[in-house]
């Protein structure tokens, strides 16, 4: 019994193998990284930008999950076209198991009114899972001796798979409230190693999001301050959900000129799950510093589950660059996204 409790996560690793049923990669700062969250904001910060992004999720689990991404965008004000590109690295198990992708995005920005814009956005590109080399699975272990170092019996015909990734995405947004909704996997390729099987297709991904900026320099209580800094406070909604799989983030946002601090509740703690379970996942408290065109962020998880005390929870950190375009002279001004940053874009226009 000792060695069947000993290497049950090969088993269960030989068995998921087999018939994967996959989901994306959990992000906390999800704003920090709006190339990933939604395509439409491909060129959202009306200039050149540079983010690199990185999640250590359970370090204390020796099956820890570690994901780190990459992307590009800018925007093309007289074609009013934002472009751009997002390369994703997941890694579960120390690289056991690893999803790779990348993605070129693009968006297309309409002024409805004065006031209102819509966004359309689209992403395409290619996926990879690999399974890494040299694994050991259940029919190599005994009760006696352990591992027994004959070969396995386990065979797949491909240890790589390569799939199209497809997604797209919607935002409406004002100079303080912002509506969006993406979905991706719209292709909802196999992510089976034994060949292309209907049970084990990617489930669509689907996440809406919502915000409103609040205004604080204005108040009697600040009116000392001066009108170019950026005080206040944002509260946010963001729900995602694949397969049989959903979640939602609910917190508050709050920015004093080059300051950056937020908490949010992730979970659905009203709603059962499909397995009877109530989800209370975690609290995540994040804050982040502007250094002029660099923004730099963190984020912990602290586990409100069952789990807590056994994972340390997650670690974020996110780094983000932006190029001020000089803009011509006469240049009417762009509405930029009021989503939660710090770089504060209204300076320069």
């Amino acid at each position: 019994m000792r060695n069947y409790v000993l290497f049950m996560p090969w088993i269960i690793l030989t068995y998921f193998s087999q018939f994967v049923y996959a989901q994306d990669p959990q992000l906390s700062l999800f704003y920090a990284l709006p190339t990933a969250l939604n395509p439409a904001f491909a060129g959202g910060s009306h200039h050149h930008r540079v983010i690199a992004h990185h999640r250590d999720q359970w370090p204390a689990n020796d099956a820890r999950y570690t994901t780190s991404y990459a992307s590009y965008d800018t925007y093309f004000a007289k074609q009013k076209v934002g472009l751009g590109g997002v390369i994703m690295s997941d890694n579960q198990g120390f690289s056991t198991l690893k999803t790779t992708t990348i993605e070129a995005i693009a968006s297309y920005e309409i002024n409805l009114t004065n006031k209102l814009t819509f966004r359309p956005g689209l992403s395409l590109g290619l996926g990879q899972k690999k399974l890494a080399d040299g694994l050991t699975y259940n029919d190599q272990f005994n009760e006696l001796t352990g591992f027994s170092g004959k070969p396995s019996n386990e065979t797949f015909p491909t240890s790589r798979i390569i799939y199209p990734e497809v997604g797209t995405g919607l935002l409406l947004y004002t100079s303080r409230i912002w509506v969006g909704m993406s979905g991706k996997h719209l292709s909802m390729p196999s992510m089976s190693f034994l060949g292309d099987d209907p049970q084990s297709k990617l489930p669509i991904s689907y996440n809406f999001h919502a915000g409103i900026k609040i205004p604080l320099i204005h108040t009697p209580h600040m009116a000392y301050l001066e009108d170019e800094r950026d005080i206040s406070i944002t509260p946010v909604v963001h729900y995602k959900g694949q397969g049989k799989s959903d979640q939602l983030d609910l917190g508050l946002y709050g920015i004093y000129d080059q300051l950056l601090i937020g908490a949010w509740f992730r979970g659905l703690p009203l709603i059962k799950s499909y397995n009877n379970t109530v989800n209370t996942e975690s609290m995540v408290f994040m804050g982040g510093w502007n250094f002029g065109e660099v923004t730099l962020m963190y984020s912990y998880d602290l586990q409100a589950s069952k789990l807590r005390g056994y994972t340390n929870g997650a670690h974020e950190i996110n780094l983000t660059y932006i190029f001020q375009k000089k803009h011509k002279s006469g240049h009417a001004p762009m509405k930029i996204l009021p989503c939660p940053n710090l770089h504060h874009p209204h300076k320069h226009h």
